[in-house]
């Protein structure tokens, strides 16, 4: 009778654990608008041209396929990425493709705290990139989910 409450017991466990598939969750997923800038102190200055300026600007995608297509102010991006939920890095693996003709000095910011590796911080409907790749970037982006 043991092995049968053992088989049971078992089955019970079994059936309570997530599955691969239900622990995986990207929040990475969707629109993405850049609300901030934070400096190296913990300063945010909103990006230039603001939201209001130009609403469809520095909003990226993420799509659940691995590629990402989004906006500068100038110019339009697109690659590919991998999400980490557990350790919570981004990394874009192939660059961000864009065309770089006369971006501005925020687009070309967003491009390099994307690029290579970033931590990610989820906060409510917040997102904040952290670049890991480079010591010359003292600041972090602050997006907001549409």
């Amino acid at each position: 009778m043991k092995p049968l409450y053992f088989f049971f017991y078992m089955l019970l466990v079994m059936s309570c654990s997530k599955s691969s598939d239900d622990s995986f969750s990207n929040p990475l997923q969707g629109t993405w608008k850049l609300i901030a800038v934070i400096d190296e102190t913990g300063n945010g200055r909103k990006p230039d041209p603001t939201v209001a300026d130009c609403p469809d600007c520095y909003v990226i995608t993420f799509n659940n396929d691995g590629t990402l297509t989004g906006k500068t102010h100038t110019n339009l991006l697109r690659g590919n990425y991998s999400f980490s939920a557990e350790s919570s890095v981004l990394s874009i693996e192939k660059g961000l493709g864009s065309t770089n003709a006369a971006e501005t000095a925020d687009g070309e910011l967003l491009i390099k705290i994307l690029t290579g590796k970033s931590i990610c911080v989820f906060k409510n409907n917040l997102l904040k990139v952290v670049n890991q790749d480079t010591q010359n970037i003292k600041e972090s982006l602050l997006f907001e989910k549409r």
